[in-house]
């Protein structure tokens, strides 16, 4: 057997690499991006009355401008000036009423609790009575 040179090894394992590199260029799964003429066709379904496409995002040209003719109404109700005062009113009996010891410590905790209780769930009590 002959010595190979140091050019001739480097020339046989750039062949080999390139074997190699080609190889795995066709094992490559490109299936479906083909573009141009001889594209695989994609499945479209087109049912009436829906849009095709994903849904428009942003400003959308319609040709109708809003406006401020008819009033607007909120969601939900908003809490009068009577309702506000009263419960201010309850709010404060009951802190002077702590002040004064006319109701005990476990009292006031309990009611303090039981409105965090409320203000923590009366999103989801109200959520609830909306949807249904």
């Amino acid at each position: 057997m002959k010595p190979v040179g140091n050019l001739a090894l480097a020339v046989r394992a750039a062949a080999v690499a390139a074997i190699c590199a080609a190889a795995a260029g066709c094992a490559s799964n490109n299936v479906g991006t083909e573009s141009g003429p001889m594209a695989t066709p994609q499945v479209v379904t087109v049912v009436p009355g829906v849009p095709s496409g994903p849904a428009p995002t942003g400003p959308q040209k319609t040709g109708y401008y809003p406006g401020f003719a008819e009033p607007l109404t909120s969601a939900a109700l908003q809490m009068t000036n009577e309702e506000a005062a009263t419960q201010q009113q309850q709010l404060s009996a009951l802190g002077a009423a702590r002040r004064r010891g006319a109701i005990s410590e476990a009292e006031y905790r309990r009611r303090q609790e039981e409105l965090r209780r409320l203000a923590t769930q009366h999103g989801e009590d109200t959520l609830n009575q909306i949807t249904n």
